[in-house]
């Protein structure tokens, strides 16, 4: 049986190794205020300028440590912005590496729950 994974009641991301975003669950770019064509080959320093540029640099770093060691982080607390509203919260993202089929880490793949739904 096929699982679709947009039924999962999180949000779900996956970047590449140059931290571009290559998929983006409809709960993900719903939260983001976003569309697939907004979102997909961009990165998060492209995504959150200004004032939200530590945001960017702190994700990055998360995802350059999870794809350098090859081990999941789990429960990472990200300061975000929901860019359609602006408003600021925290997010909480387990993020892992996104691997091609012979098992040669290709990315970071993540999902994460803002604390405004717990």
């Amino acid at each position: 049986m096929d699982i679709p994974i947009e039924q999962v009641p999180a949000m779900i991301f996956a970047k590449d190794r140059e931290g571009r975003y290559i998929y983006a669950n409809a709960s993900t770019l719903a939260f983001w205020g976003l569309t697939q064509e907004e979102l997909i080959g961009k990165t998060d320093a492209e995504l959150w300028q200004g004032e939200m540029g530590p945001y960017a640099e702190t994700y990055h770093a998360h995802d350059v440590k999870v794809m350098e060691s090859g081990k999941a982080l789990f429960g990472l607390c990200e300061g975000g912005v929901r860019k359609s509203g602006i408003t600021l919260l925290n997010t909480y993202v387990n993020k892992a590496p996104l691997r091609d089929a012979s098992g040669r880490i290709v990315g970071v793949i993540g999902a994460f729950l803002p604390e405004e739904i717990w």
